[in-house]
């Protein structure tokens, strides 16, 4: 007889034990034996089997993982037994053997990026003799993706900044879902900043940004404009210093949206030599103040990703 217990870890990246029981001997024809004293008897042992199924795309293990320290406590907290398991290089799956005595045990398990702690996790289970047993194992990210901030509500295509922590180092993957869409471009200037494109195909729903294979909580709301149009936008003619109230109103698929994000600025006209200067009394938003300082001529645009609304300017 003998007998397994399995531990499994997150998502898709898992660690798997089964603990078999040595065999009980037994010979119906053998000759009697001298019992030893009672001292010399030997406790029940098994034999722990470790596999780990290295991360390969979303899950609890962090991607970057490529070794799991395995500590294994009997009920009184003394170690019996501990291994390390590690990756190689394309490698898909690690294993280990382990014998251990029966009986009640902790398995701890401390998961490493080279030399850096990246996730912890622990469980519990009886190893009783000729029977099985099963415990399941999760790893804990130490390093999980927050949101803290947004450029809401913006067209398909546009650039938006989200704020947070734990975006991770460079190298390491990273991803930003609107919806469940993935952003086709998303690039990380540090791990509390990250500029992501508006993906199309959604009408609204939560951020998730995902780094190293560990998902953030879900966001607020983000709604892809549908419209933008010139509330206050006509085409002007000033003189330098003179000022211009600007404003635009979006709508997403459900109708208007009071904050969109909006990008202000002064593009060149049919002369690239003769643009207009000038200033924004805000860079983003559906609202701005427009104060001219060069003579030229050109075009005021209001944009969202692909969502665009100009007039013409000319300042003298």
């Amino acid at each position: 007889m003998r007998h397994a217990w399995i531990l499994s870890g997150g998502l898709l990246g898992a660690v798997a034990l089964v603990a078999c029981s040595a065999p009980e001997s037994s010979s119906r024809w053998a000759a009697p034996a001298v019992a030893p004293p009672a001292s010399a008897a030997l406790p029940p042992t098994g034999q722990l089997f470790v596999q780990v199924v290295w991360p390969r795309r979303v899950q609890v293990i962090p991607y970057s993982t490529n070794l799991i320290d395995l500590s294994i406590r009997d009920s009184l907290g003394n170690e019996v037994a501990s291994t390390s398991i590690s990756q190689s290089t394309g490698q898909t799956t690690s294993q280990a053997t382990l014998t251990i005595l029966a009986g009640n045990i902790t398995v701890d398990a401390n998961a490493y990026a080279t030399s850096t702690l990246v996730a912890t996790g622990s469980a519990t289970a009886s190893v009783p003799i000729n029977r099985q047993a099963t415990a399941s194992l999760t790893l804990t990210p130490l390093y999980v993706p927050t949101i803290s901030s947004f450029q809401p509500n913006a067209g398909p295509g546009a650039l938006i900044t989200i704020t947070g922590s734990n975006f991770g180092a460079s190298g390491v993957p990273l991803s930003v879902a609107f919806a469940g869409i993935t952003s086709p471009t998303c690039v990380a200037s540090d791990s509390s900043e990250l500029t992501a494109e508006v993906p199309s195909g959604f009408a609204s729903g939560s951020i998730v940004v995902t780094a190293n294979g560990v998902p953030s909580a879900t966001s607020s709301a983000f709604s892809l404009l549908t419209q933008l149009s010139a509330v206050s936008m006509p085409d002007a003619t000033l003189s330098v210093n003179q000022t211009l109230s600007l404003s635009v109103a979006a709508s997403d698929s459900a109708g208007a949206v009071s904050d969109p994000y909006v990008t202000w600025e002064v593009l060149s006209g049919s002369n690239v030599y003769d643009k207009p200067g000038g200033t924004f009394s805000a860079a983003t938003g559906s609202a701005t103040v427009f104060t001219a300082s060069a003579t030229g001529s050109g075009i005021l645009e209001a944009q969202s990703g692909s969502l665009i609304a100009t007039a013409s300017l000319v300042v003298q």
